[in-house]
């Protein structure tokens, strides 16, 4: 097997020079998405005499949350794409109550406390809605602060997910046929509250 670009996918010199009739694509994919945990998918075929055909497809990065020491860039689904020293200002910024250890989470692991994946989801709807999130305070299971712009959003996971949603594309939808637009809303409530 023969690759023009030498480095760029992790696992790969382990193929170079071998017979791809006895390689087998379905190990050869697992490895590659066990050693490259920014890679979603991967697809592999193989091209008689000598070459392979591989198509990669990436975890979109969504949001970014800071650890002691540093940063972990996260996937929709809470998995950490890669890690930084440094914070880079494309993506949102998540801070948590409490500080996880930088050390104790590897590029590839899931986070999966309920609160850094519900404002994960949030930021995924207020972006599909056309709203970019700065940053993300979570301040516990009740309030999580998202920060846009001049504006606050705050949700909660103690609240249906769903309702949630619901009622913010339902407030954003008239605001923008009104023309008018809000300082502060907090959907923790049966009735969302409203401040201009």
């Amino acid at each position: 097997i023969e690759a023009e670009d030498k480095g760029r996918l992790r696992g790969l010199s382990t193929y170079y020079q071998k017979n791809i009739l006895f390689l087998s694509v379905k190990d050869m994919e697992g490895s590659f998405l066990e050693n490259n945990p920014e890679l979603q998918s991967v697809s592999i075929e193989k091209k008689f005499p000598n070459s392979l055909v591989i198509t990669v497809t990436l975890h979109p990065i969504l949001a970014t949350i800071e650890m002691s020491g540093g940063y972990a860039y996260l996937s929709e689904d809470g998995k950490i794409i890669r890690k930084s020293r440094e914070k880079k200002a494309l993506y949102p910024l998540i801070h948590y109550y409490q500080k996880m250890n930088y050390a104790s989470f590897s590029a590839g692991a899931d986070i999966t406390y309920i609160d850094i994946l519900s404002a994960l989801h949030f930021v995924k709807k207020l972006s599909d809605l056309g709203l970019r999130t700065d940053t993300v305070d979570i301040n516990g299971l009740d309030m999580l602060l998202f920060t846009i712009g001049d504006k606050n959003i705050i949700f909660t996971t103690e609240k249906d997910t769903k309702t949630q949603d619901y009622e913010l594309e339902q407030i954003i939808k008239q605001f923008k046929v009104e023309g008018r637009d809000f300082r502060s809303l907090d959907l923790r409530f049966e009735k969302p509250i409203i401040r201009f």
